[in-house]
């Protein structure tokens, strides 16, 4: 069955007919996915449009794999924005792991309007190394991100760093890993899970995973023993 990038396959691995995505919808390669609570979807990737011109990279598809014209993203995401990554937020809301065609990386949150939050800004330069991987959005509004990214706007960071509601730097949590962090786990009183190929955190031994407290300090607590092996 000819599909262009994007399908929906049923519990015994087989083609859902009634999903019909667009073929106009993705010419190109599908980066990221994110299921809404009503069932839509929002989709990031490559359009390429018939006169060889790039669409926008962010559409929303109904339950029928139809396009949603109600989703429009603002003028903060354009043709040339590579969107590598969307993690879910509470409300239906979003955060965008992105770059443009100089490889710069940077963060947009977006309502599930498609609107961008107007209190978290959208600036173009903000990270370099490697991607984000987990995300947190805790119960203030405060985002921890975590990846293999090792500058932040011209500061070397330690792969996880928090943000304030207004898209600004938390300089109250720090916390650093010595290799890439792939995920994260929100507990109910604050402290993050990490996990991922770090053999050290805030320059304590705890091999794969640890958990912080709520300002980033490590928590001796938490004793997994050596973890997983890799």
């Amino acid at each position: 069955v000819s599909h262009v990038s994007l399908a929906r396959i049923n519990a015994d691995g087989s083609v859902d007919p009634t999903f019909a995505a667009p073929d106009a919808a993705f010419t190109g390669a599908v980066f990221g996915m994110m299921r809404q609570a009503d069932g839509k979807l929002v989709v990031s990737g490559l359009r390429l449009a018939s006169d060889a011109t790039y669409g926008p990279p962010l559409v929303r598809l109904n339950t029928d794999g139809s396009n949603d014209a109600t989703f429009l993203p603002d003028s903060s995401i354009g043709p040339a924005t590579y969107i590598d990554s969307i993690f879910p937020l509470p409300g239906d809301r979003m955060l965008l792991a992105a770059s443009d065609s100089t490889s710069q990386k940077h963060y947009l949150r977006f309502g599930m309007d498609g609107a961008s939050e107007p209190e978290f800004p959208a600036p173009t330069d903000d990270f370099s190394s490697t991607g984000t991987y987990a995300v947190a959005e805790q119960s203030d509004r405060r985002l921890v991100v975590a990846g293999g990214f090792t500058r932040f706007r011209g500061a070397t960071v330690g792969r996880i760093m928090r943000f304030l509601p207004d898209g600004s730097r938390d300089s109250g949590f720090v916390a650093s890993a010595d290799a890439t962090v792939y995920a994260l786990a929100l507990q109910p009183d604050g402290k993050l899970v990490l996990g991922g190929e770090f053999s050290s955190v805030n320059n304590t031994a705890v091999p794969r995973m640890a958990r912080l407290n709520a300002d980033g300090s490590l928590d001796s607590t938490f004793r997994p023993g050596f973890g997983p092996d890799r």
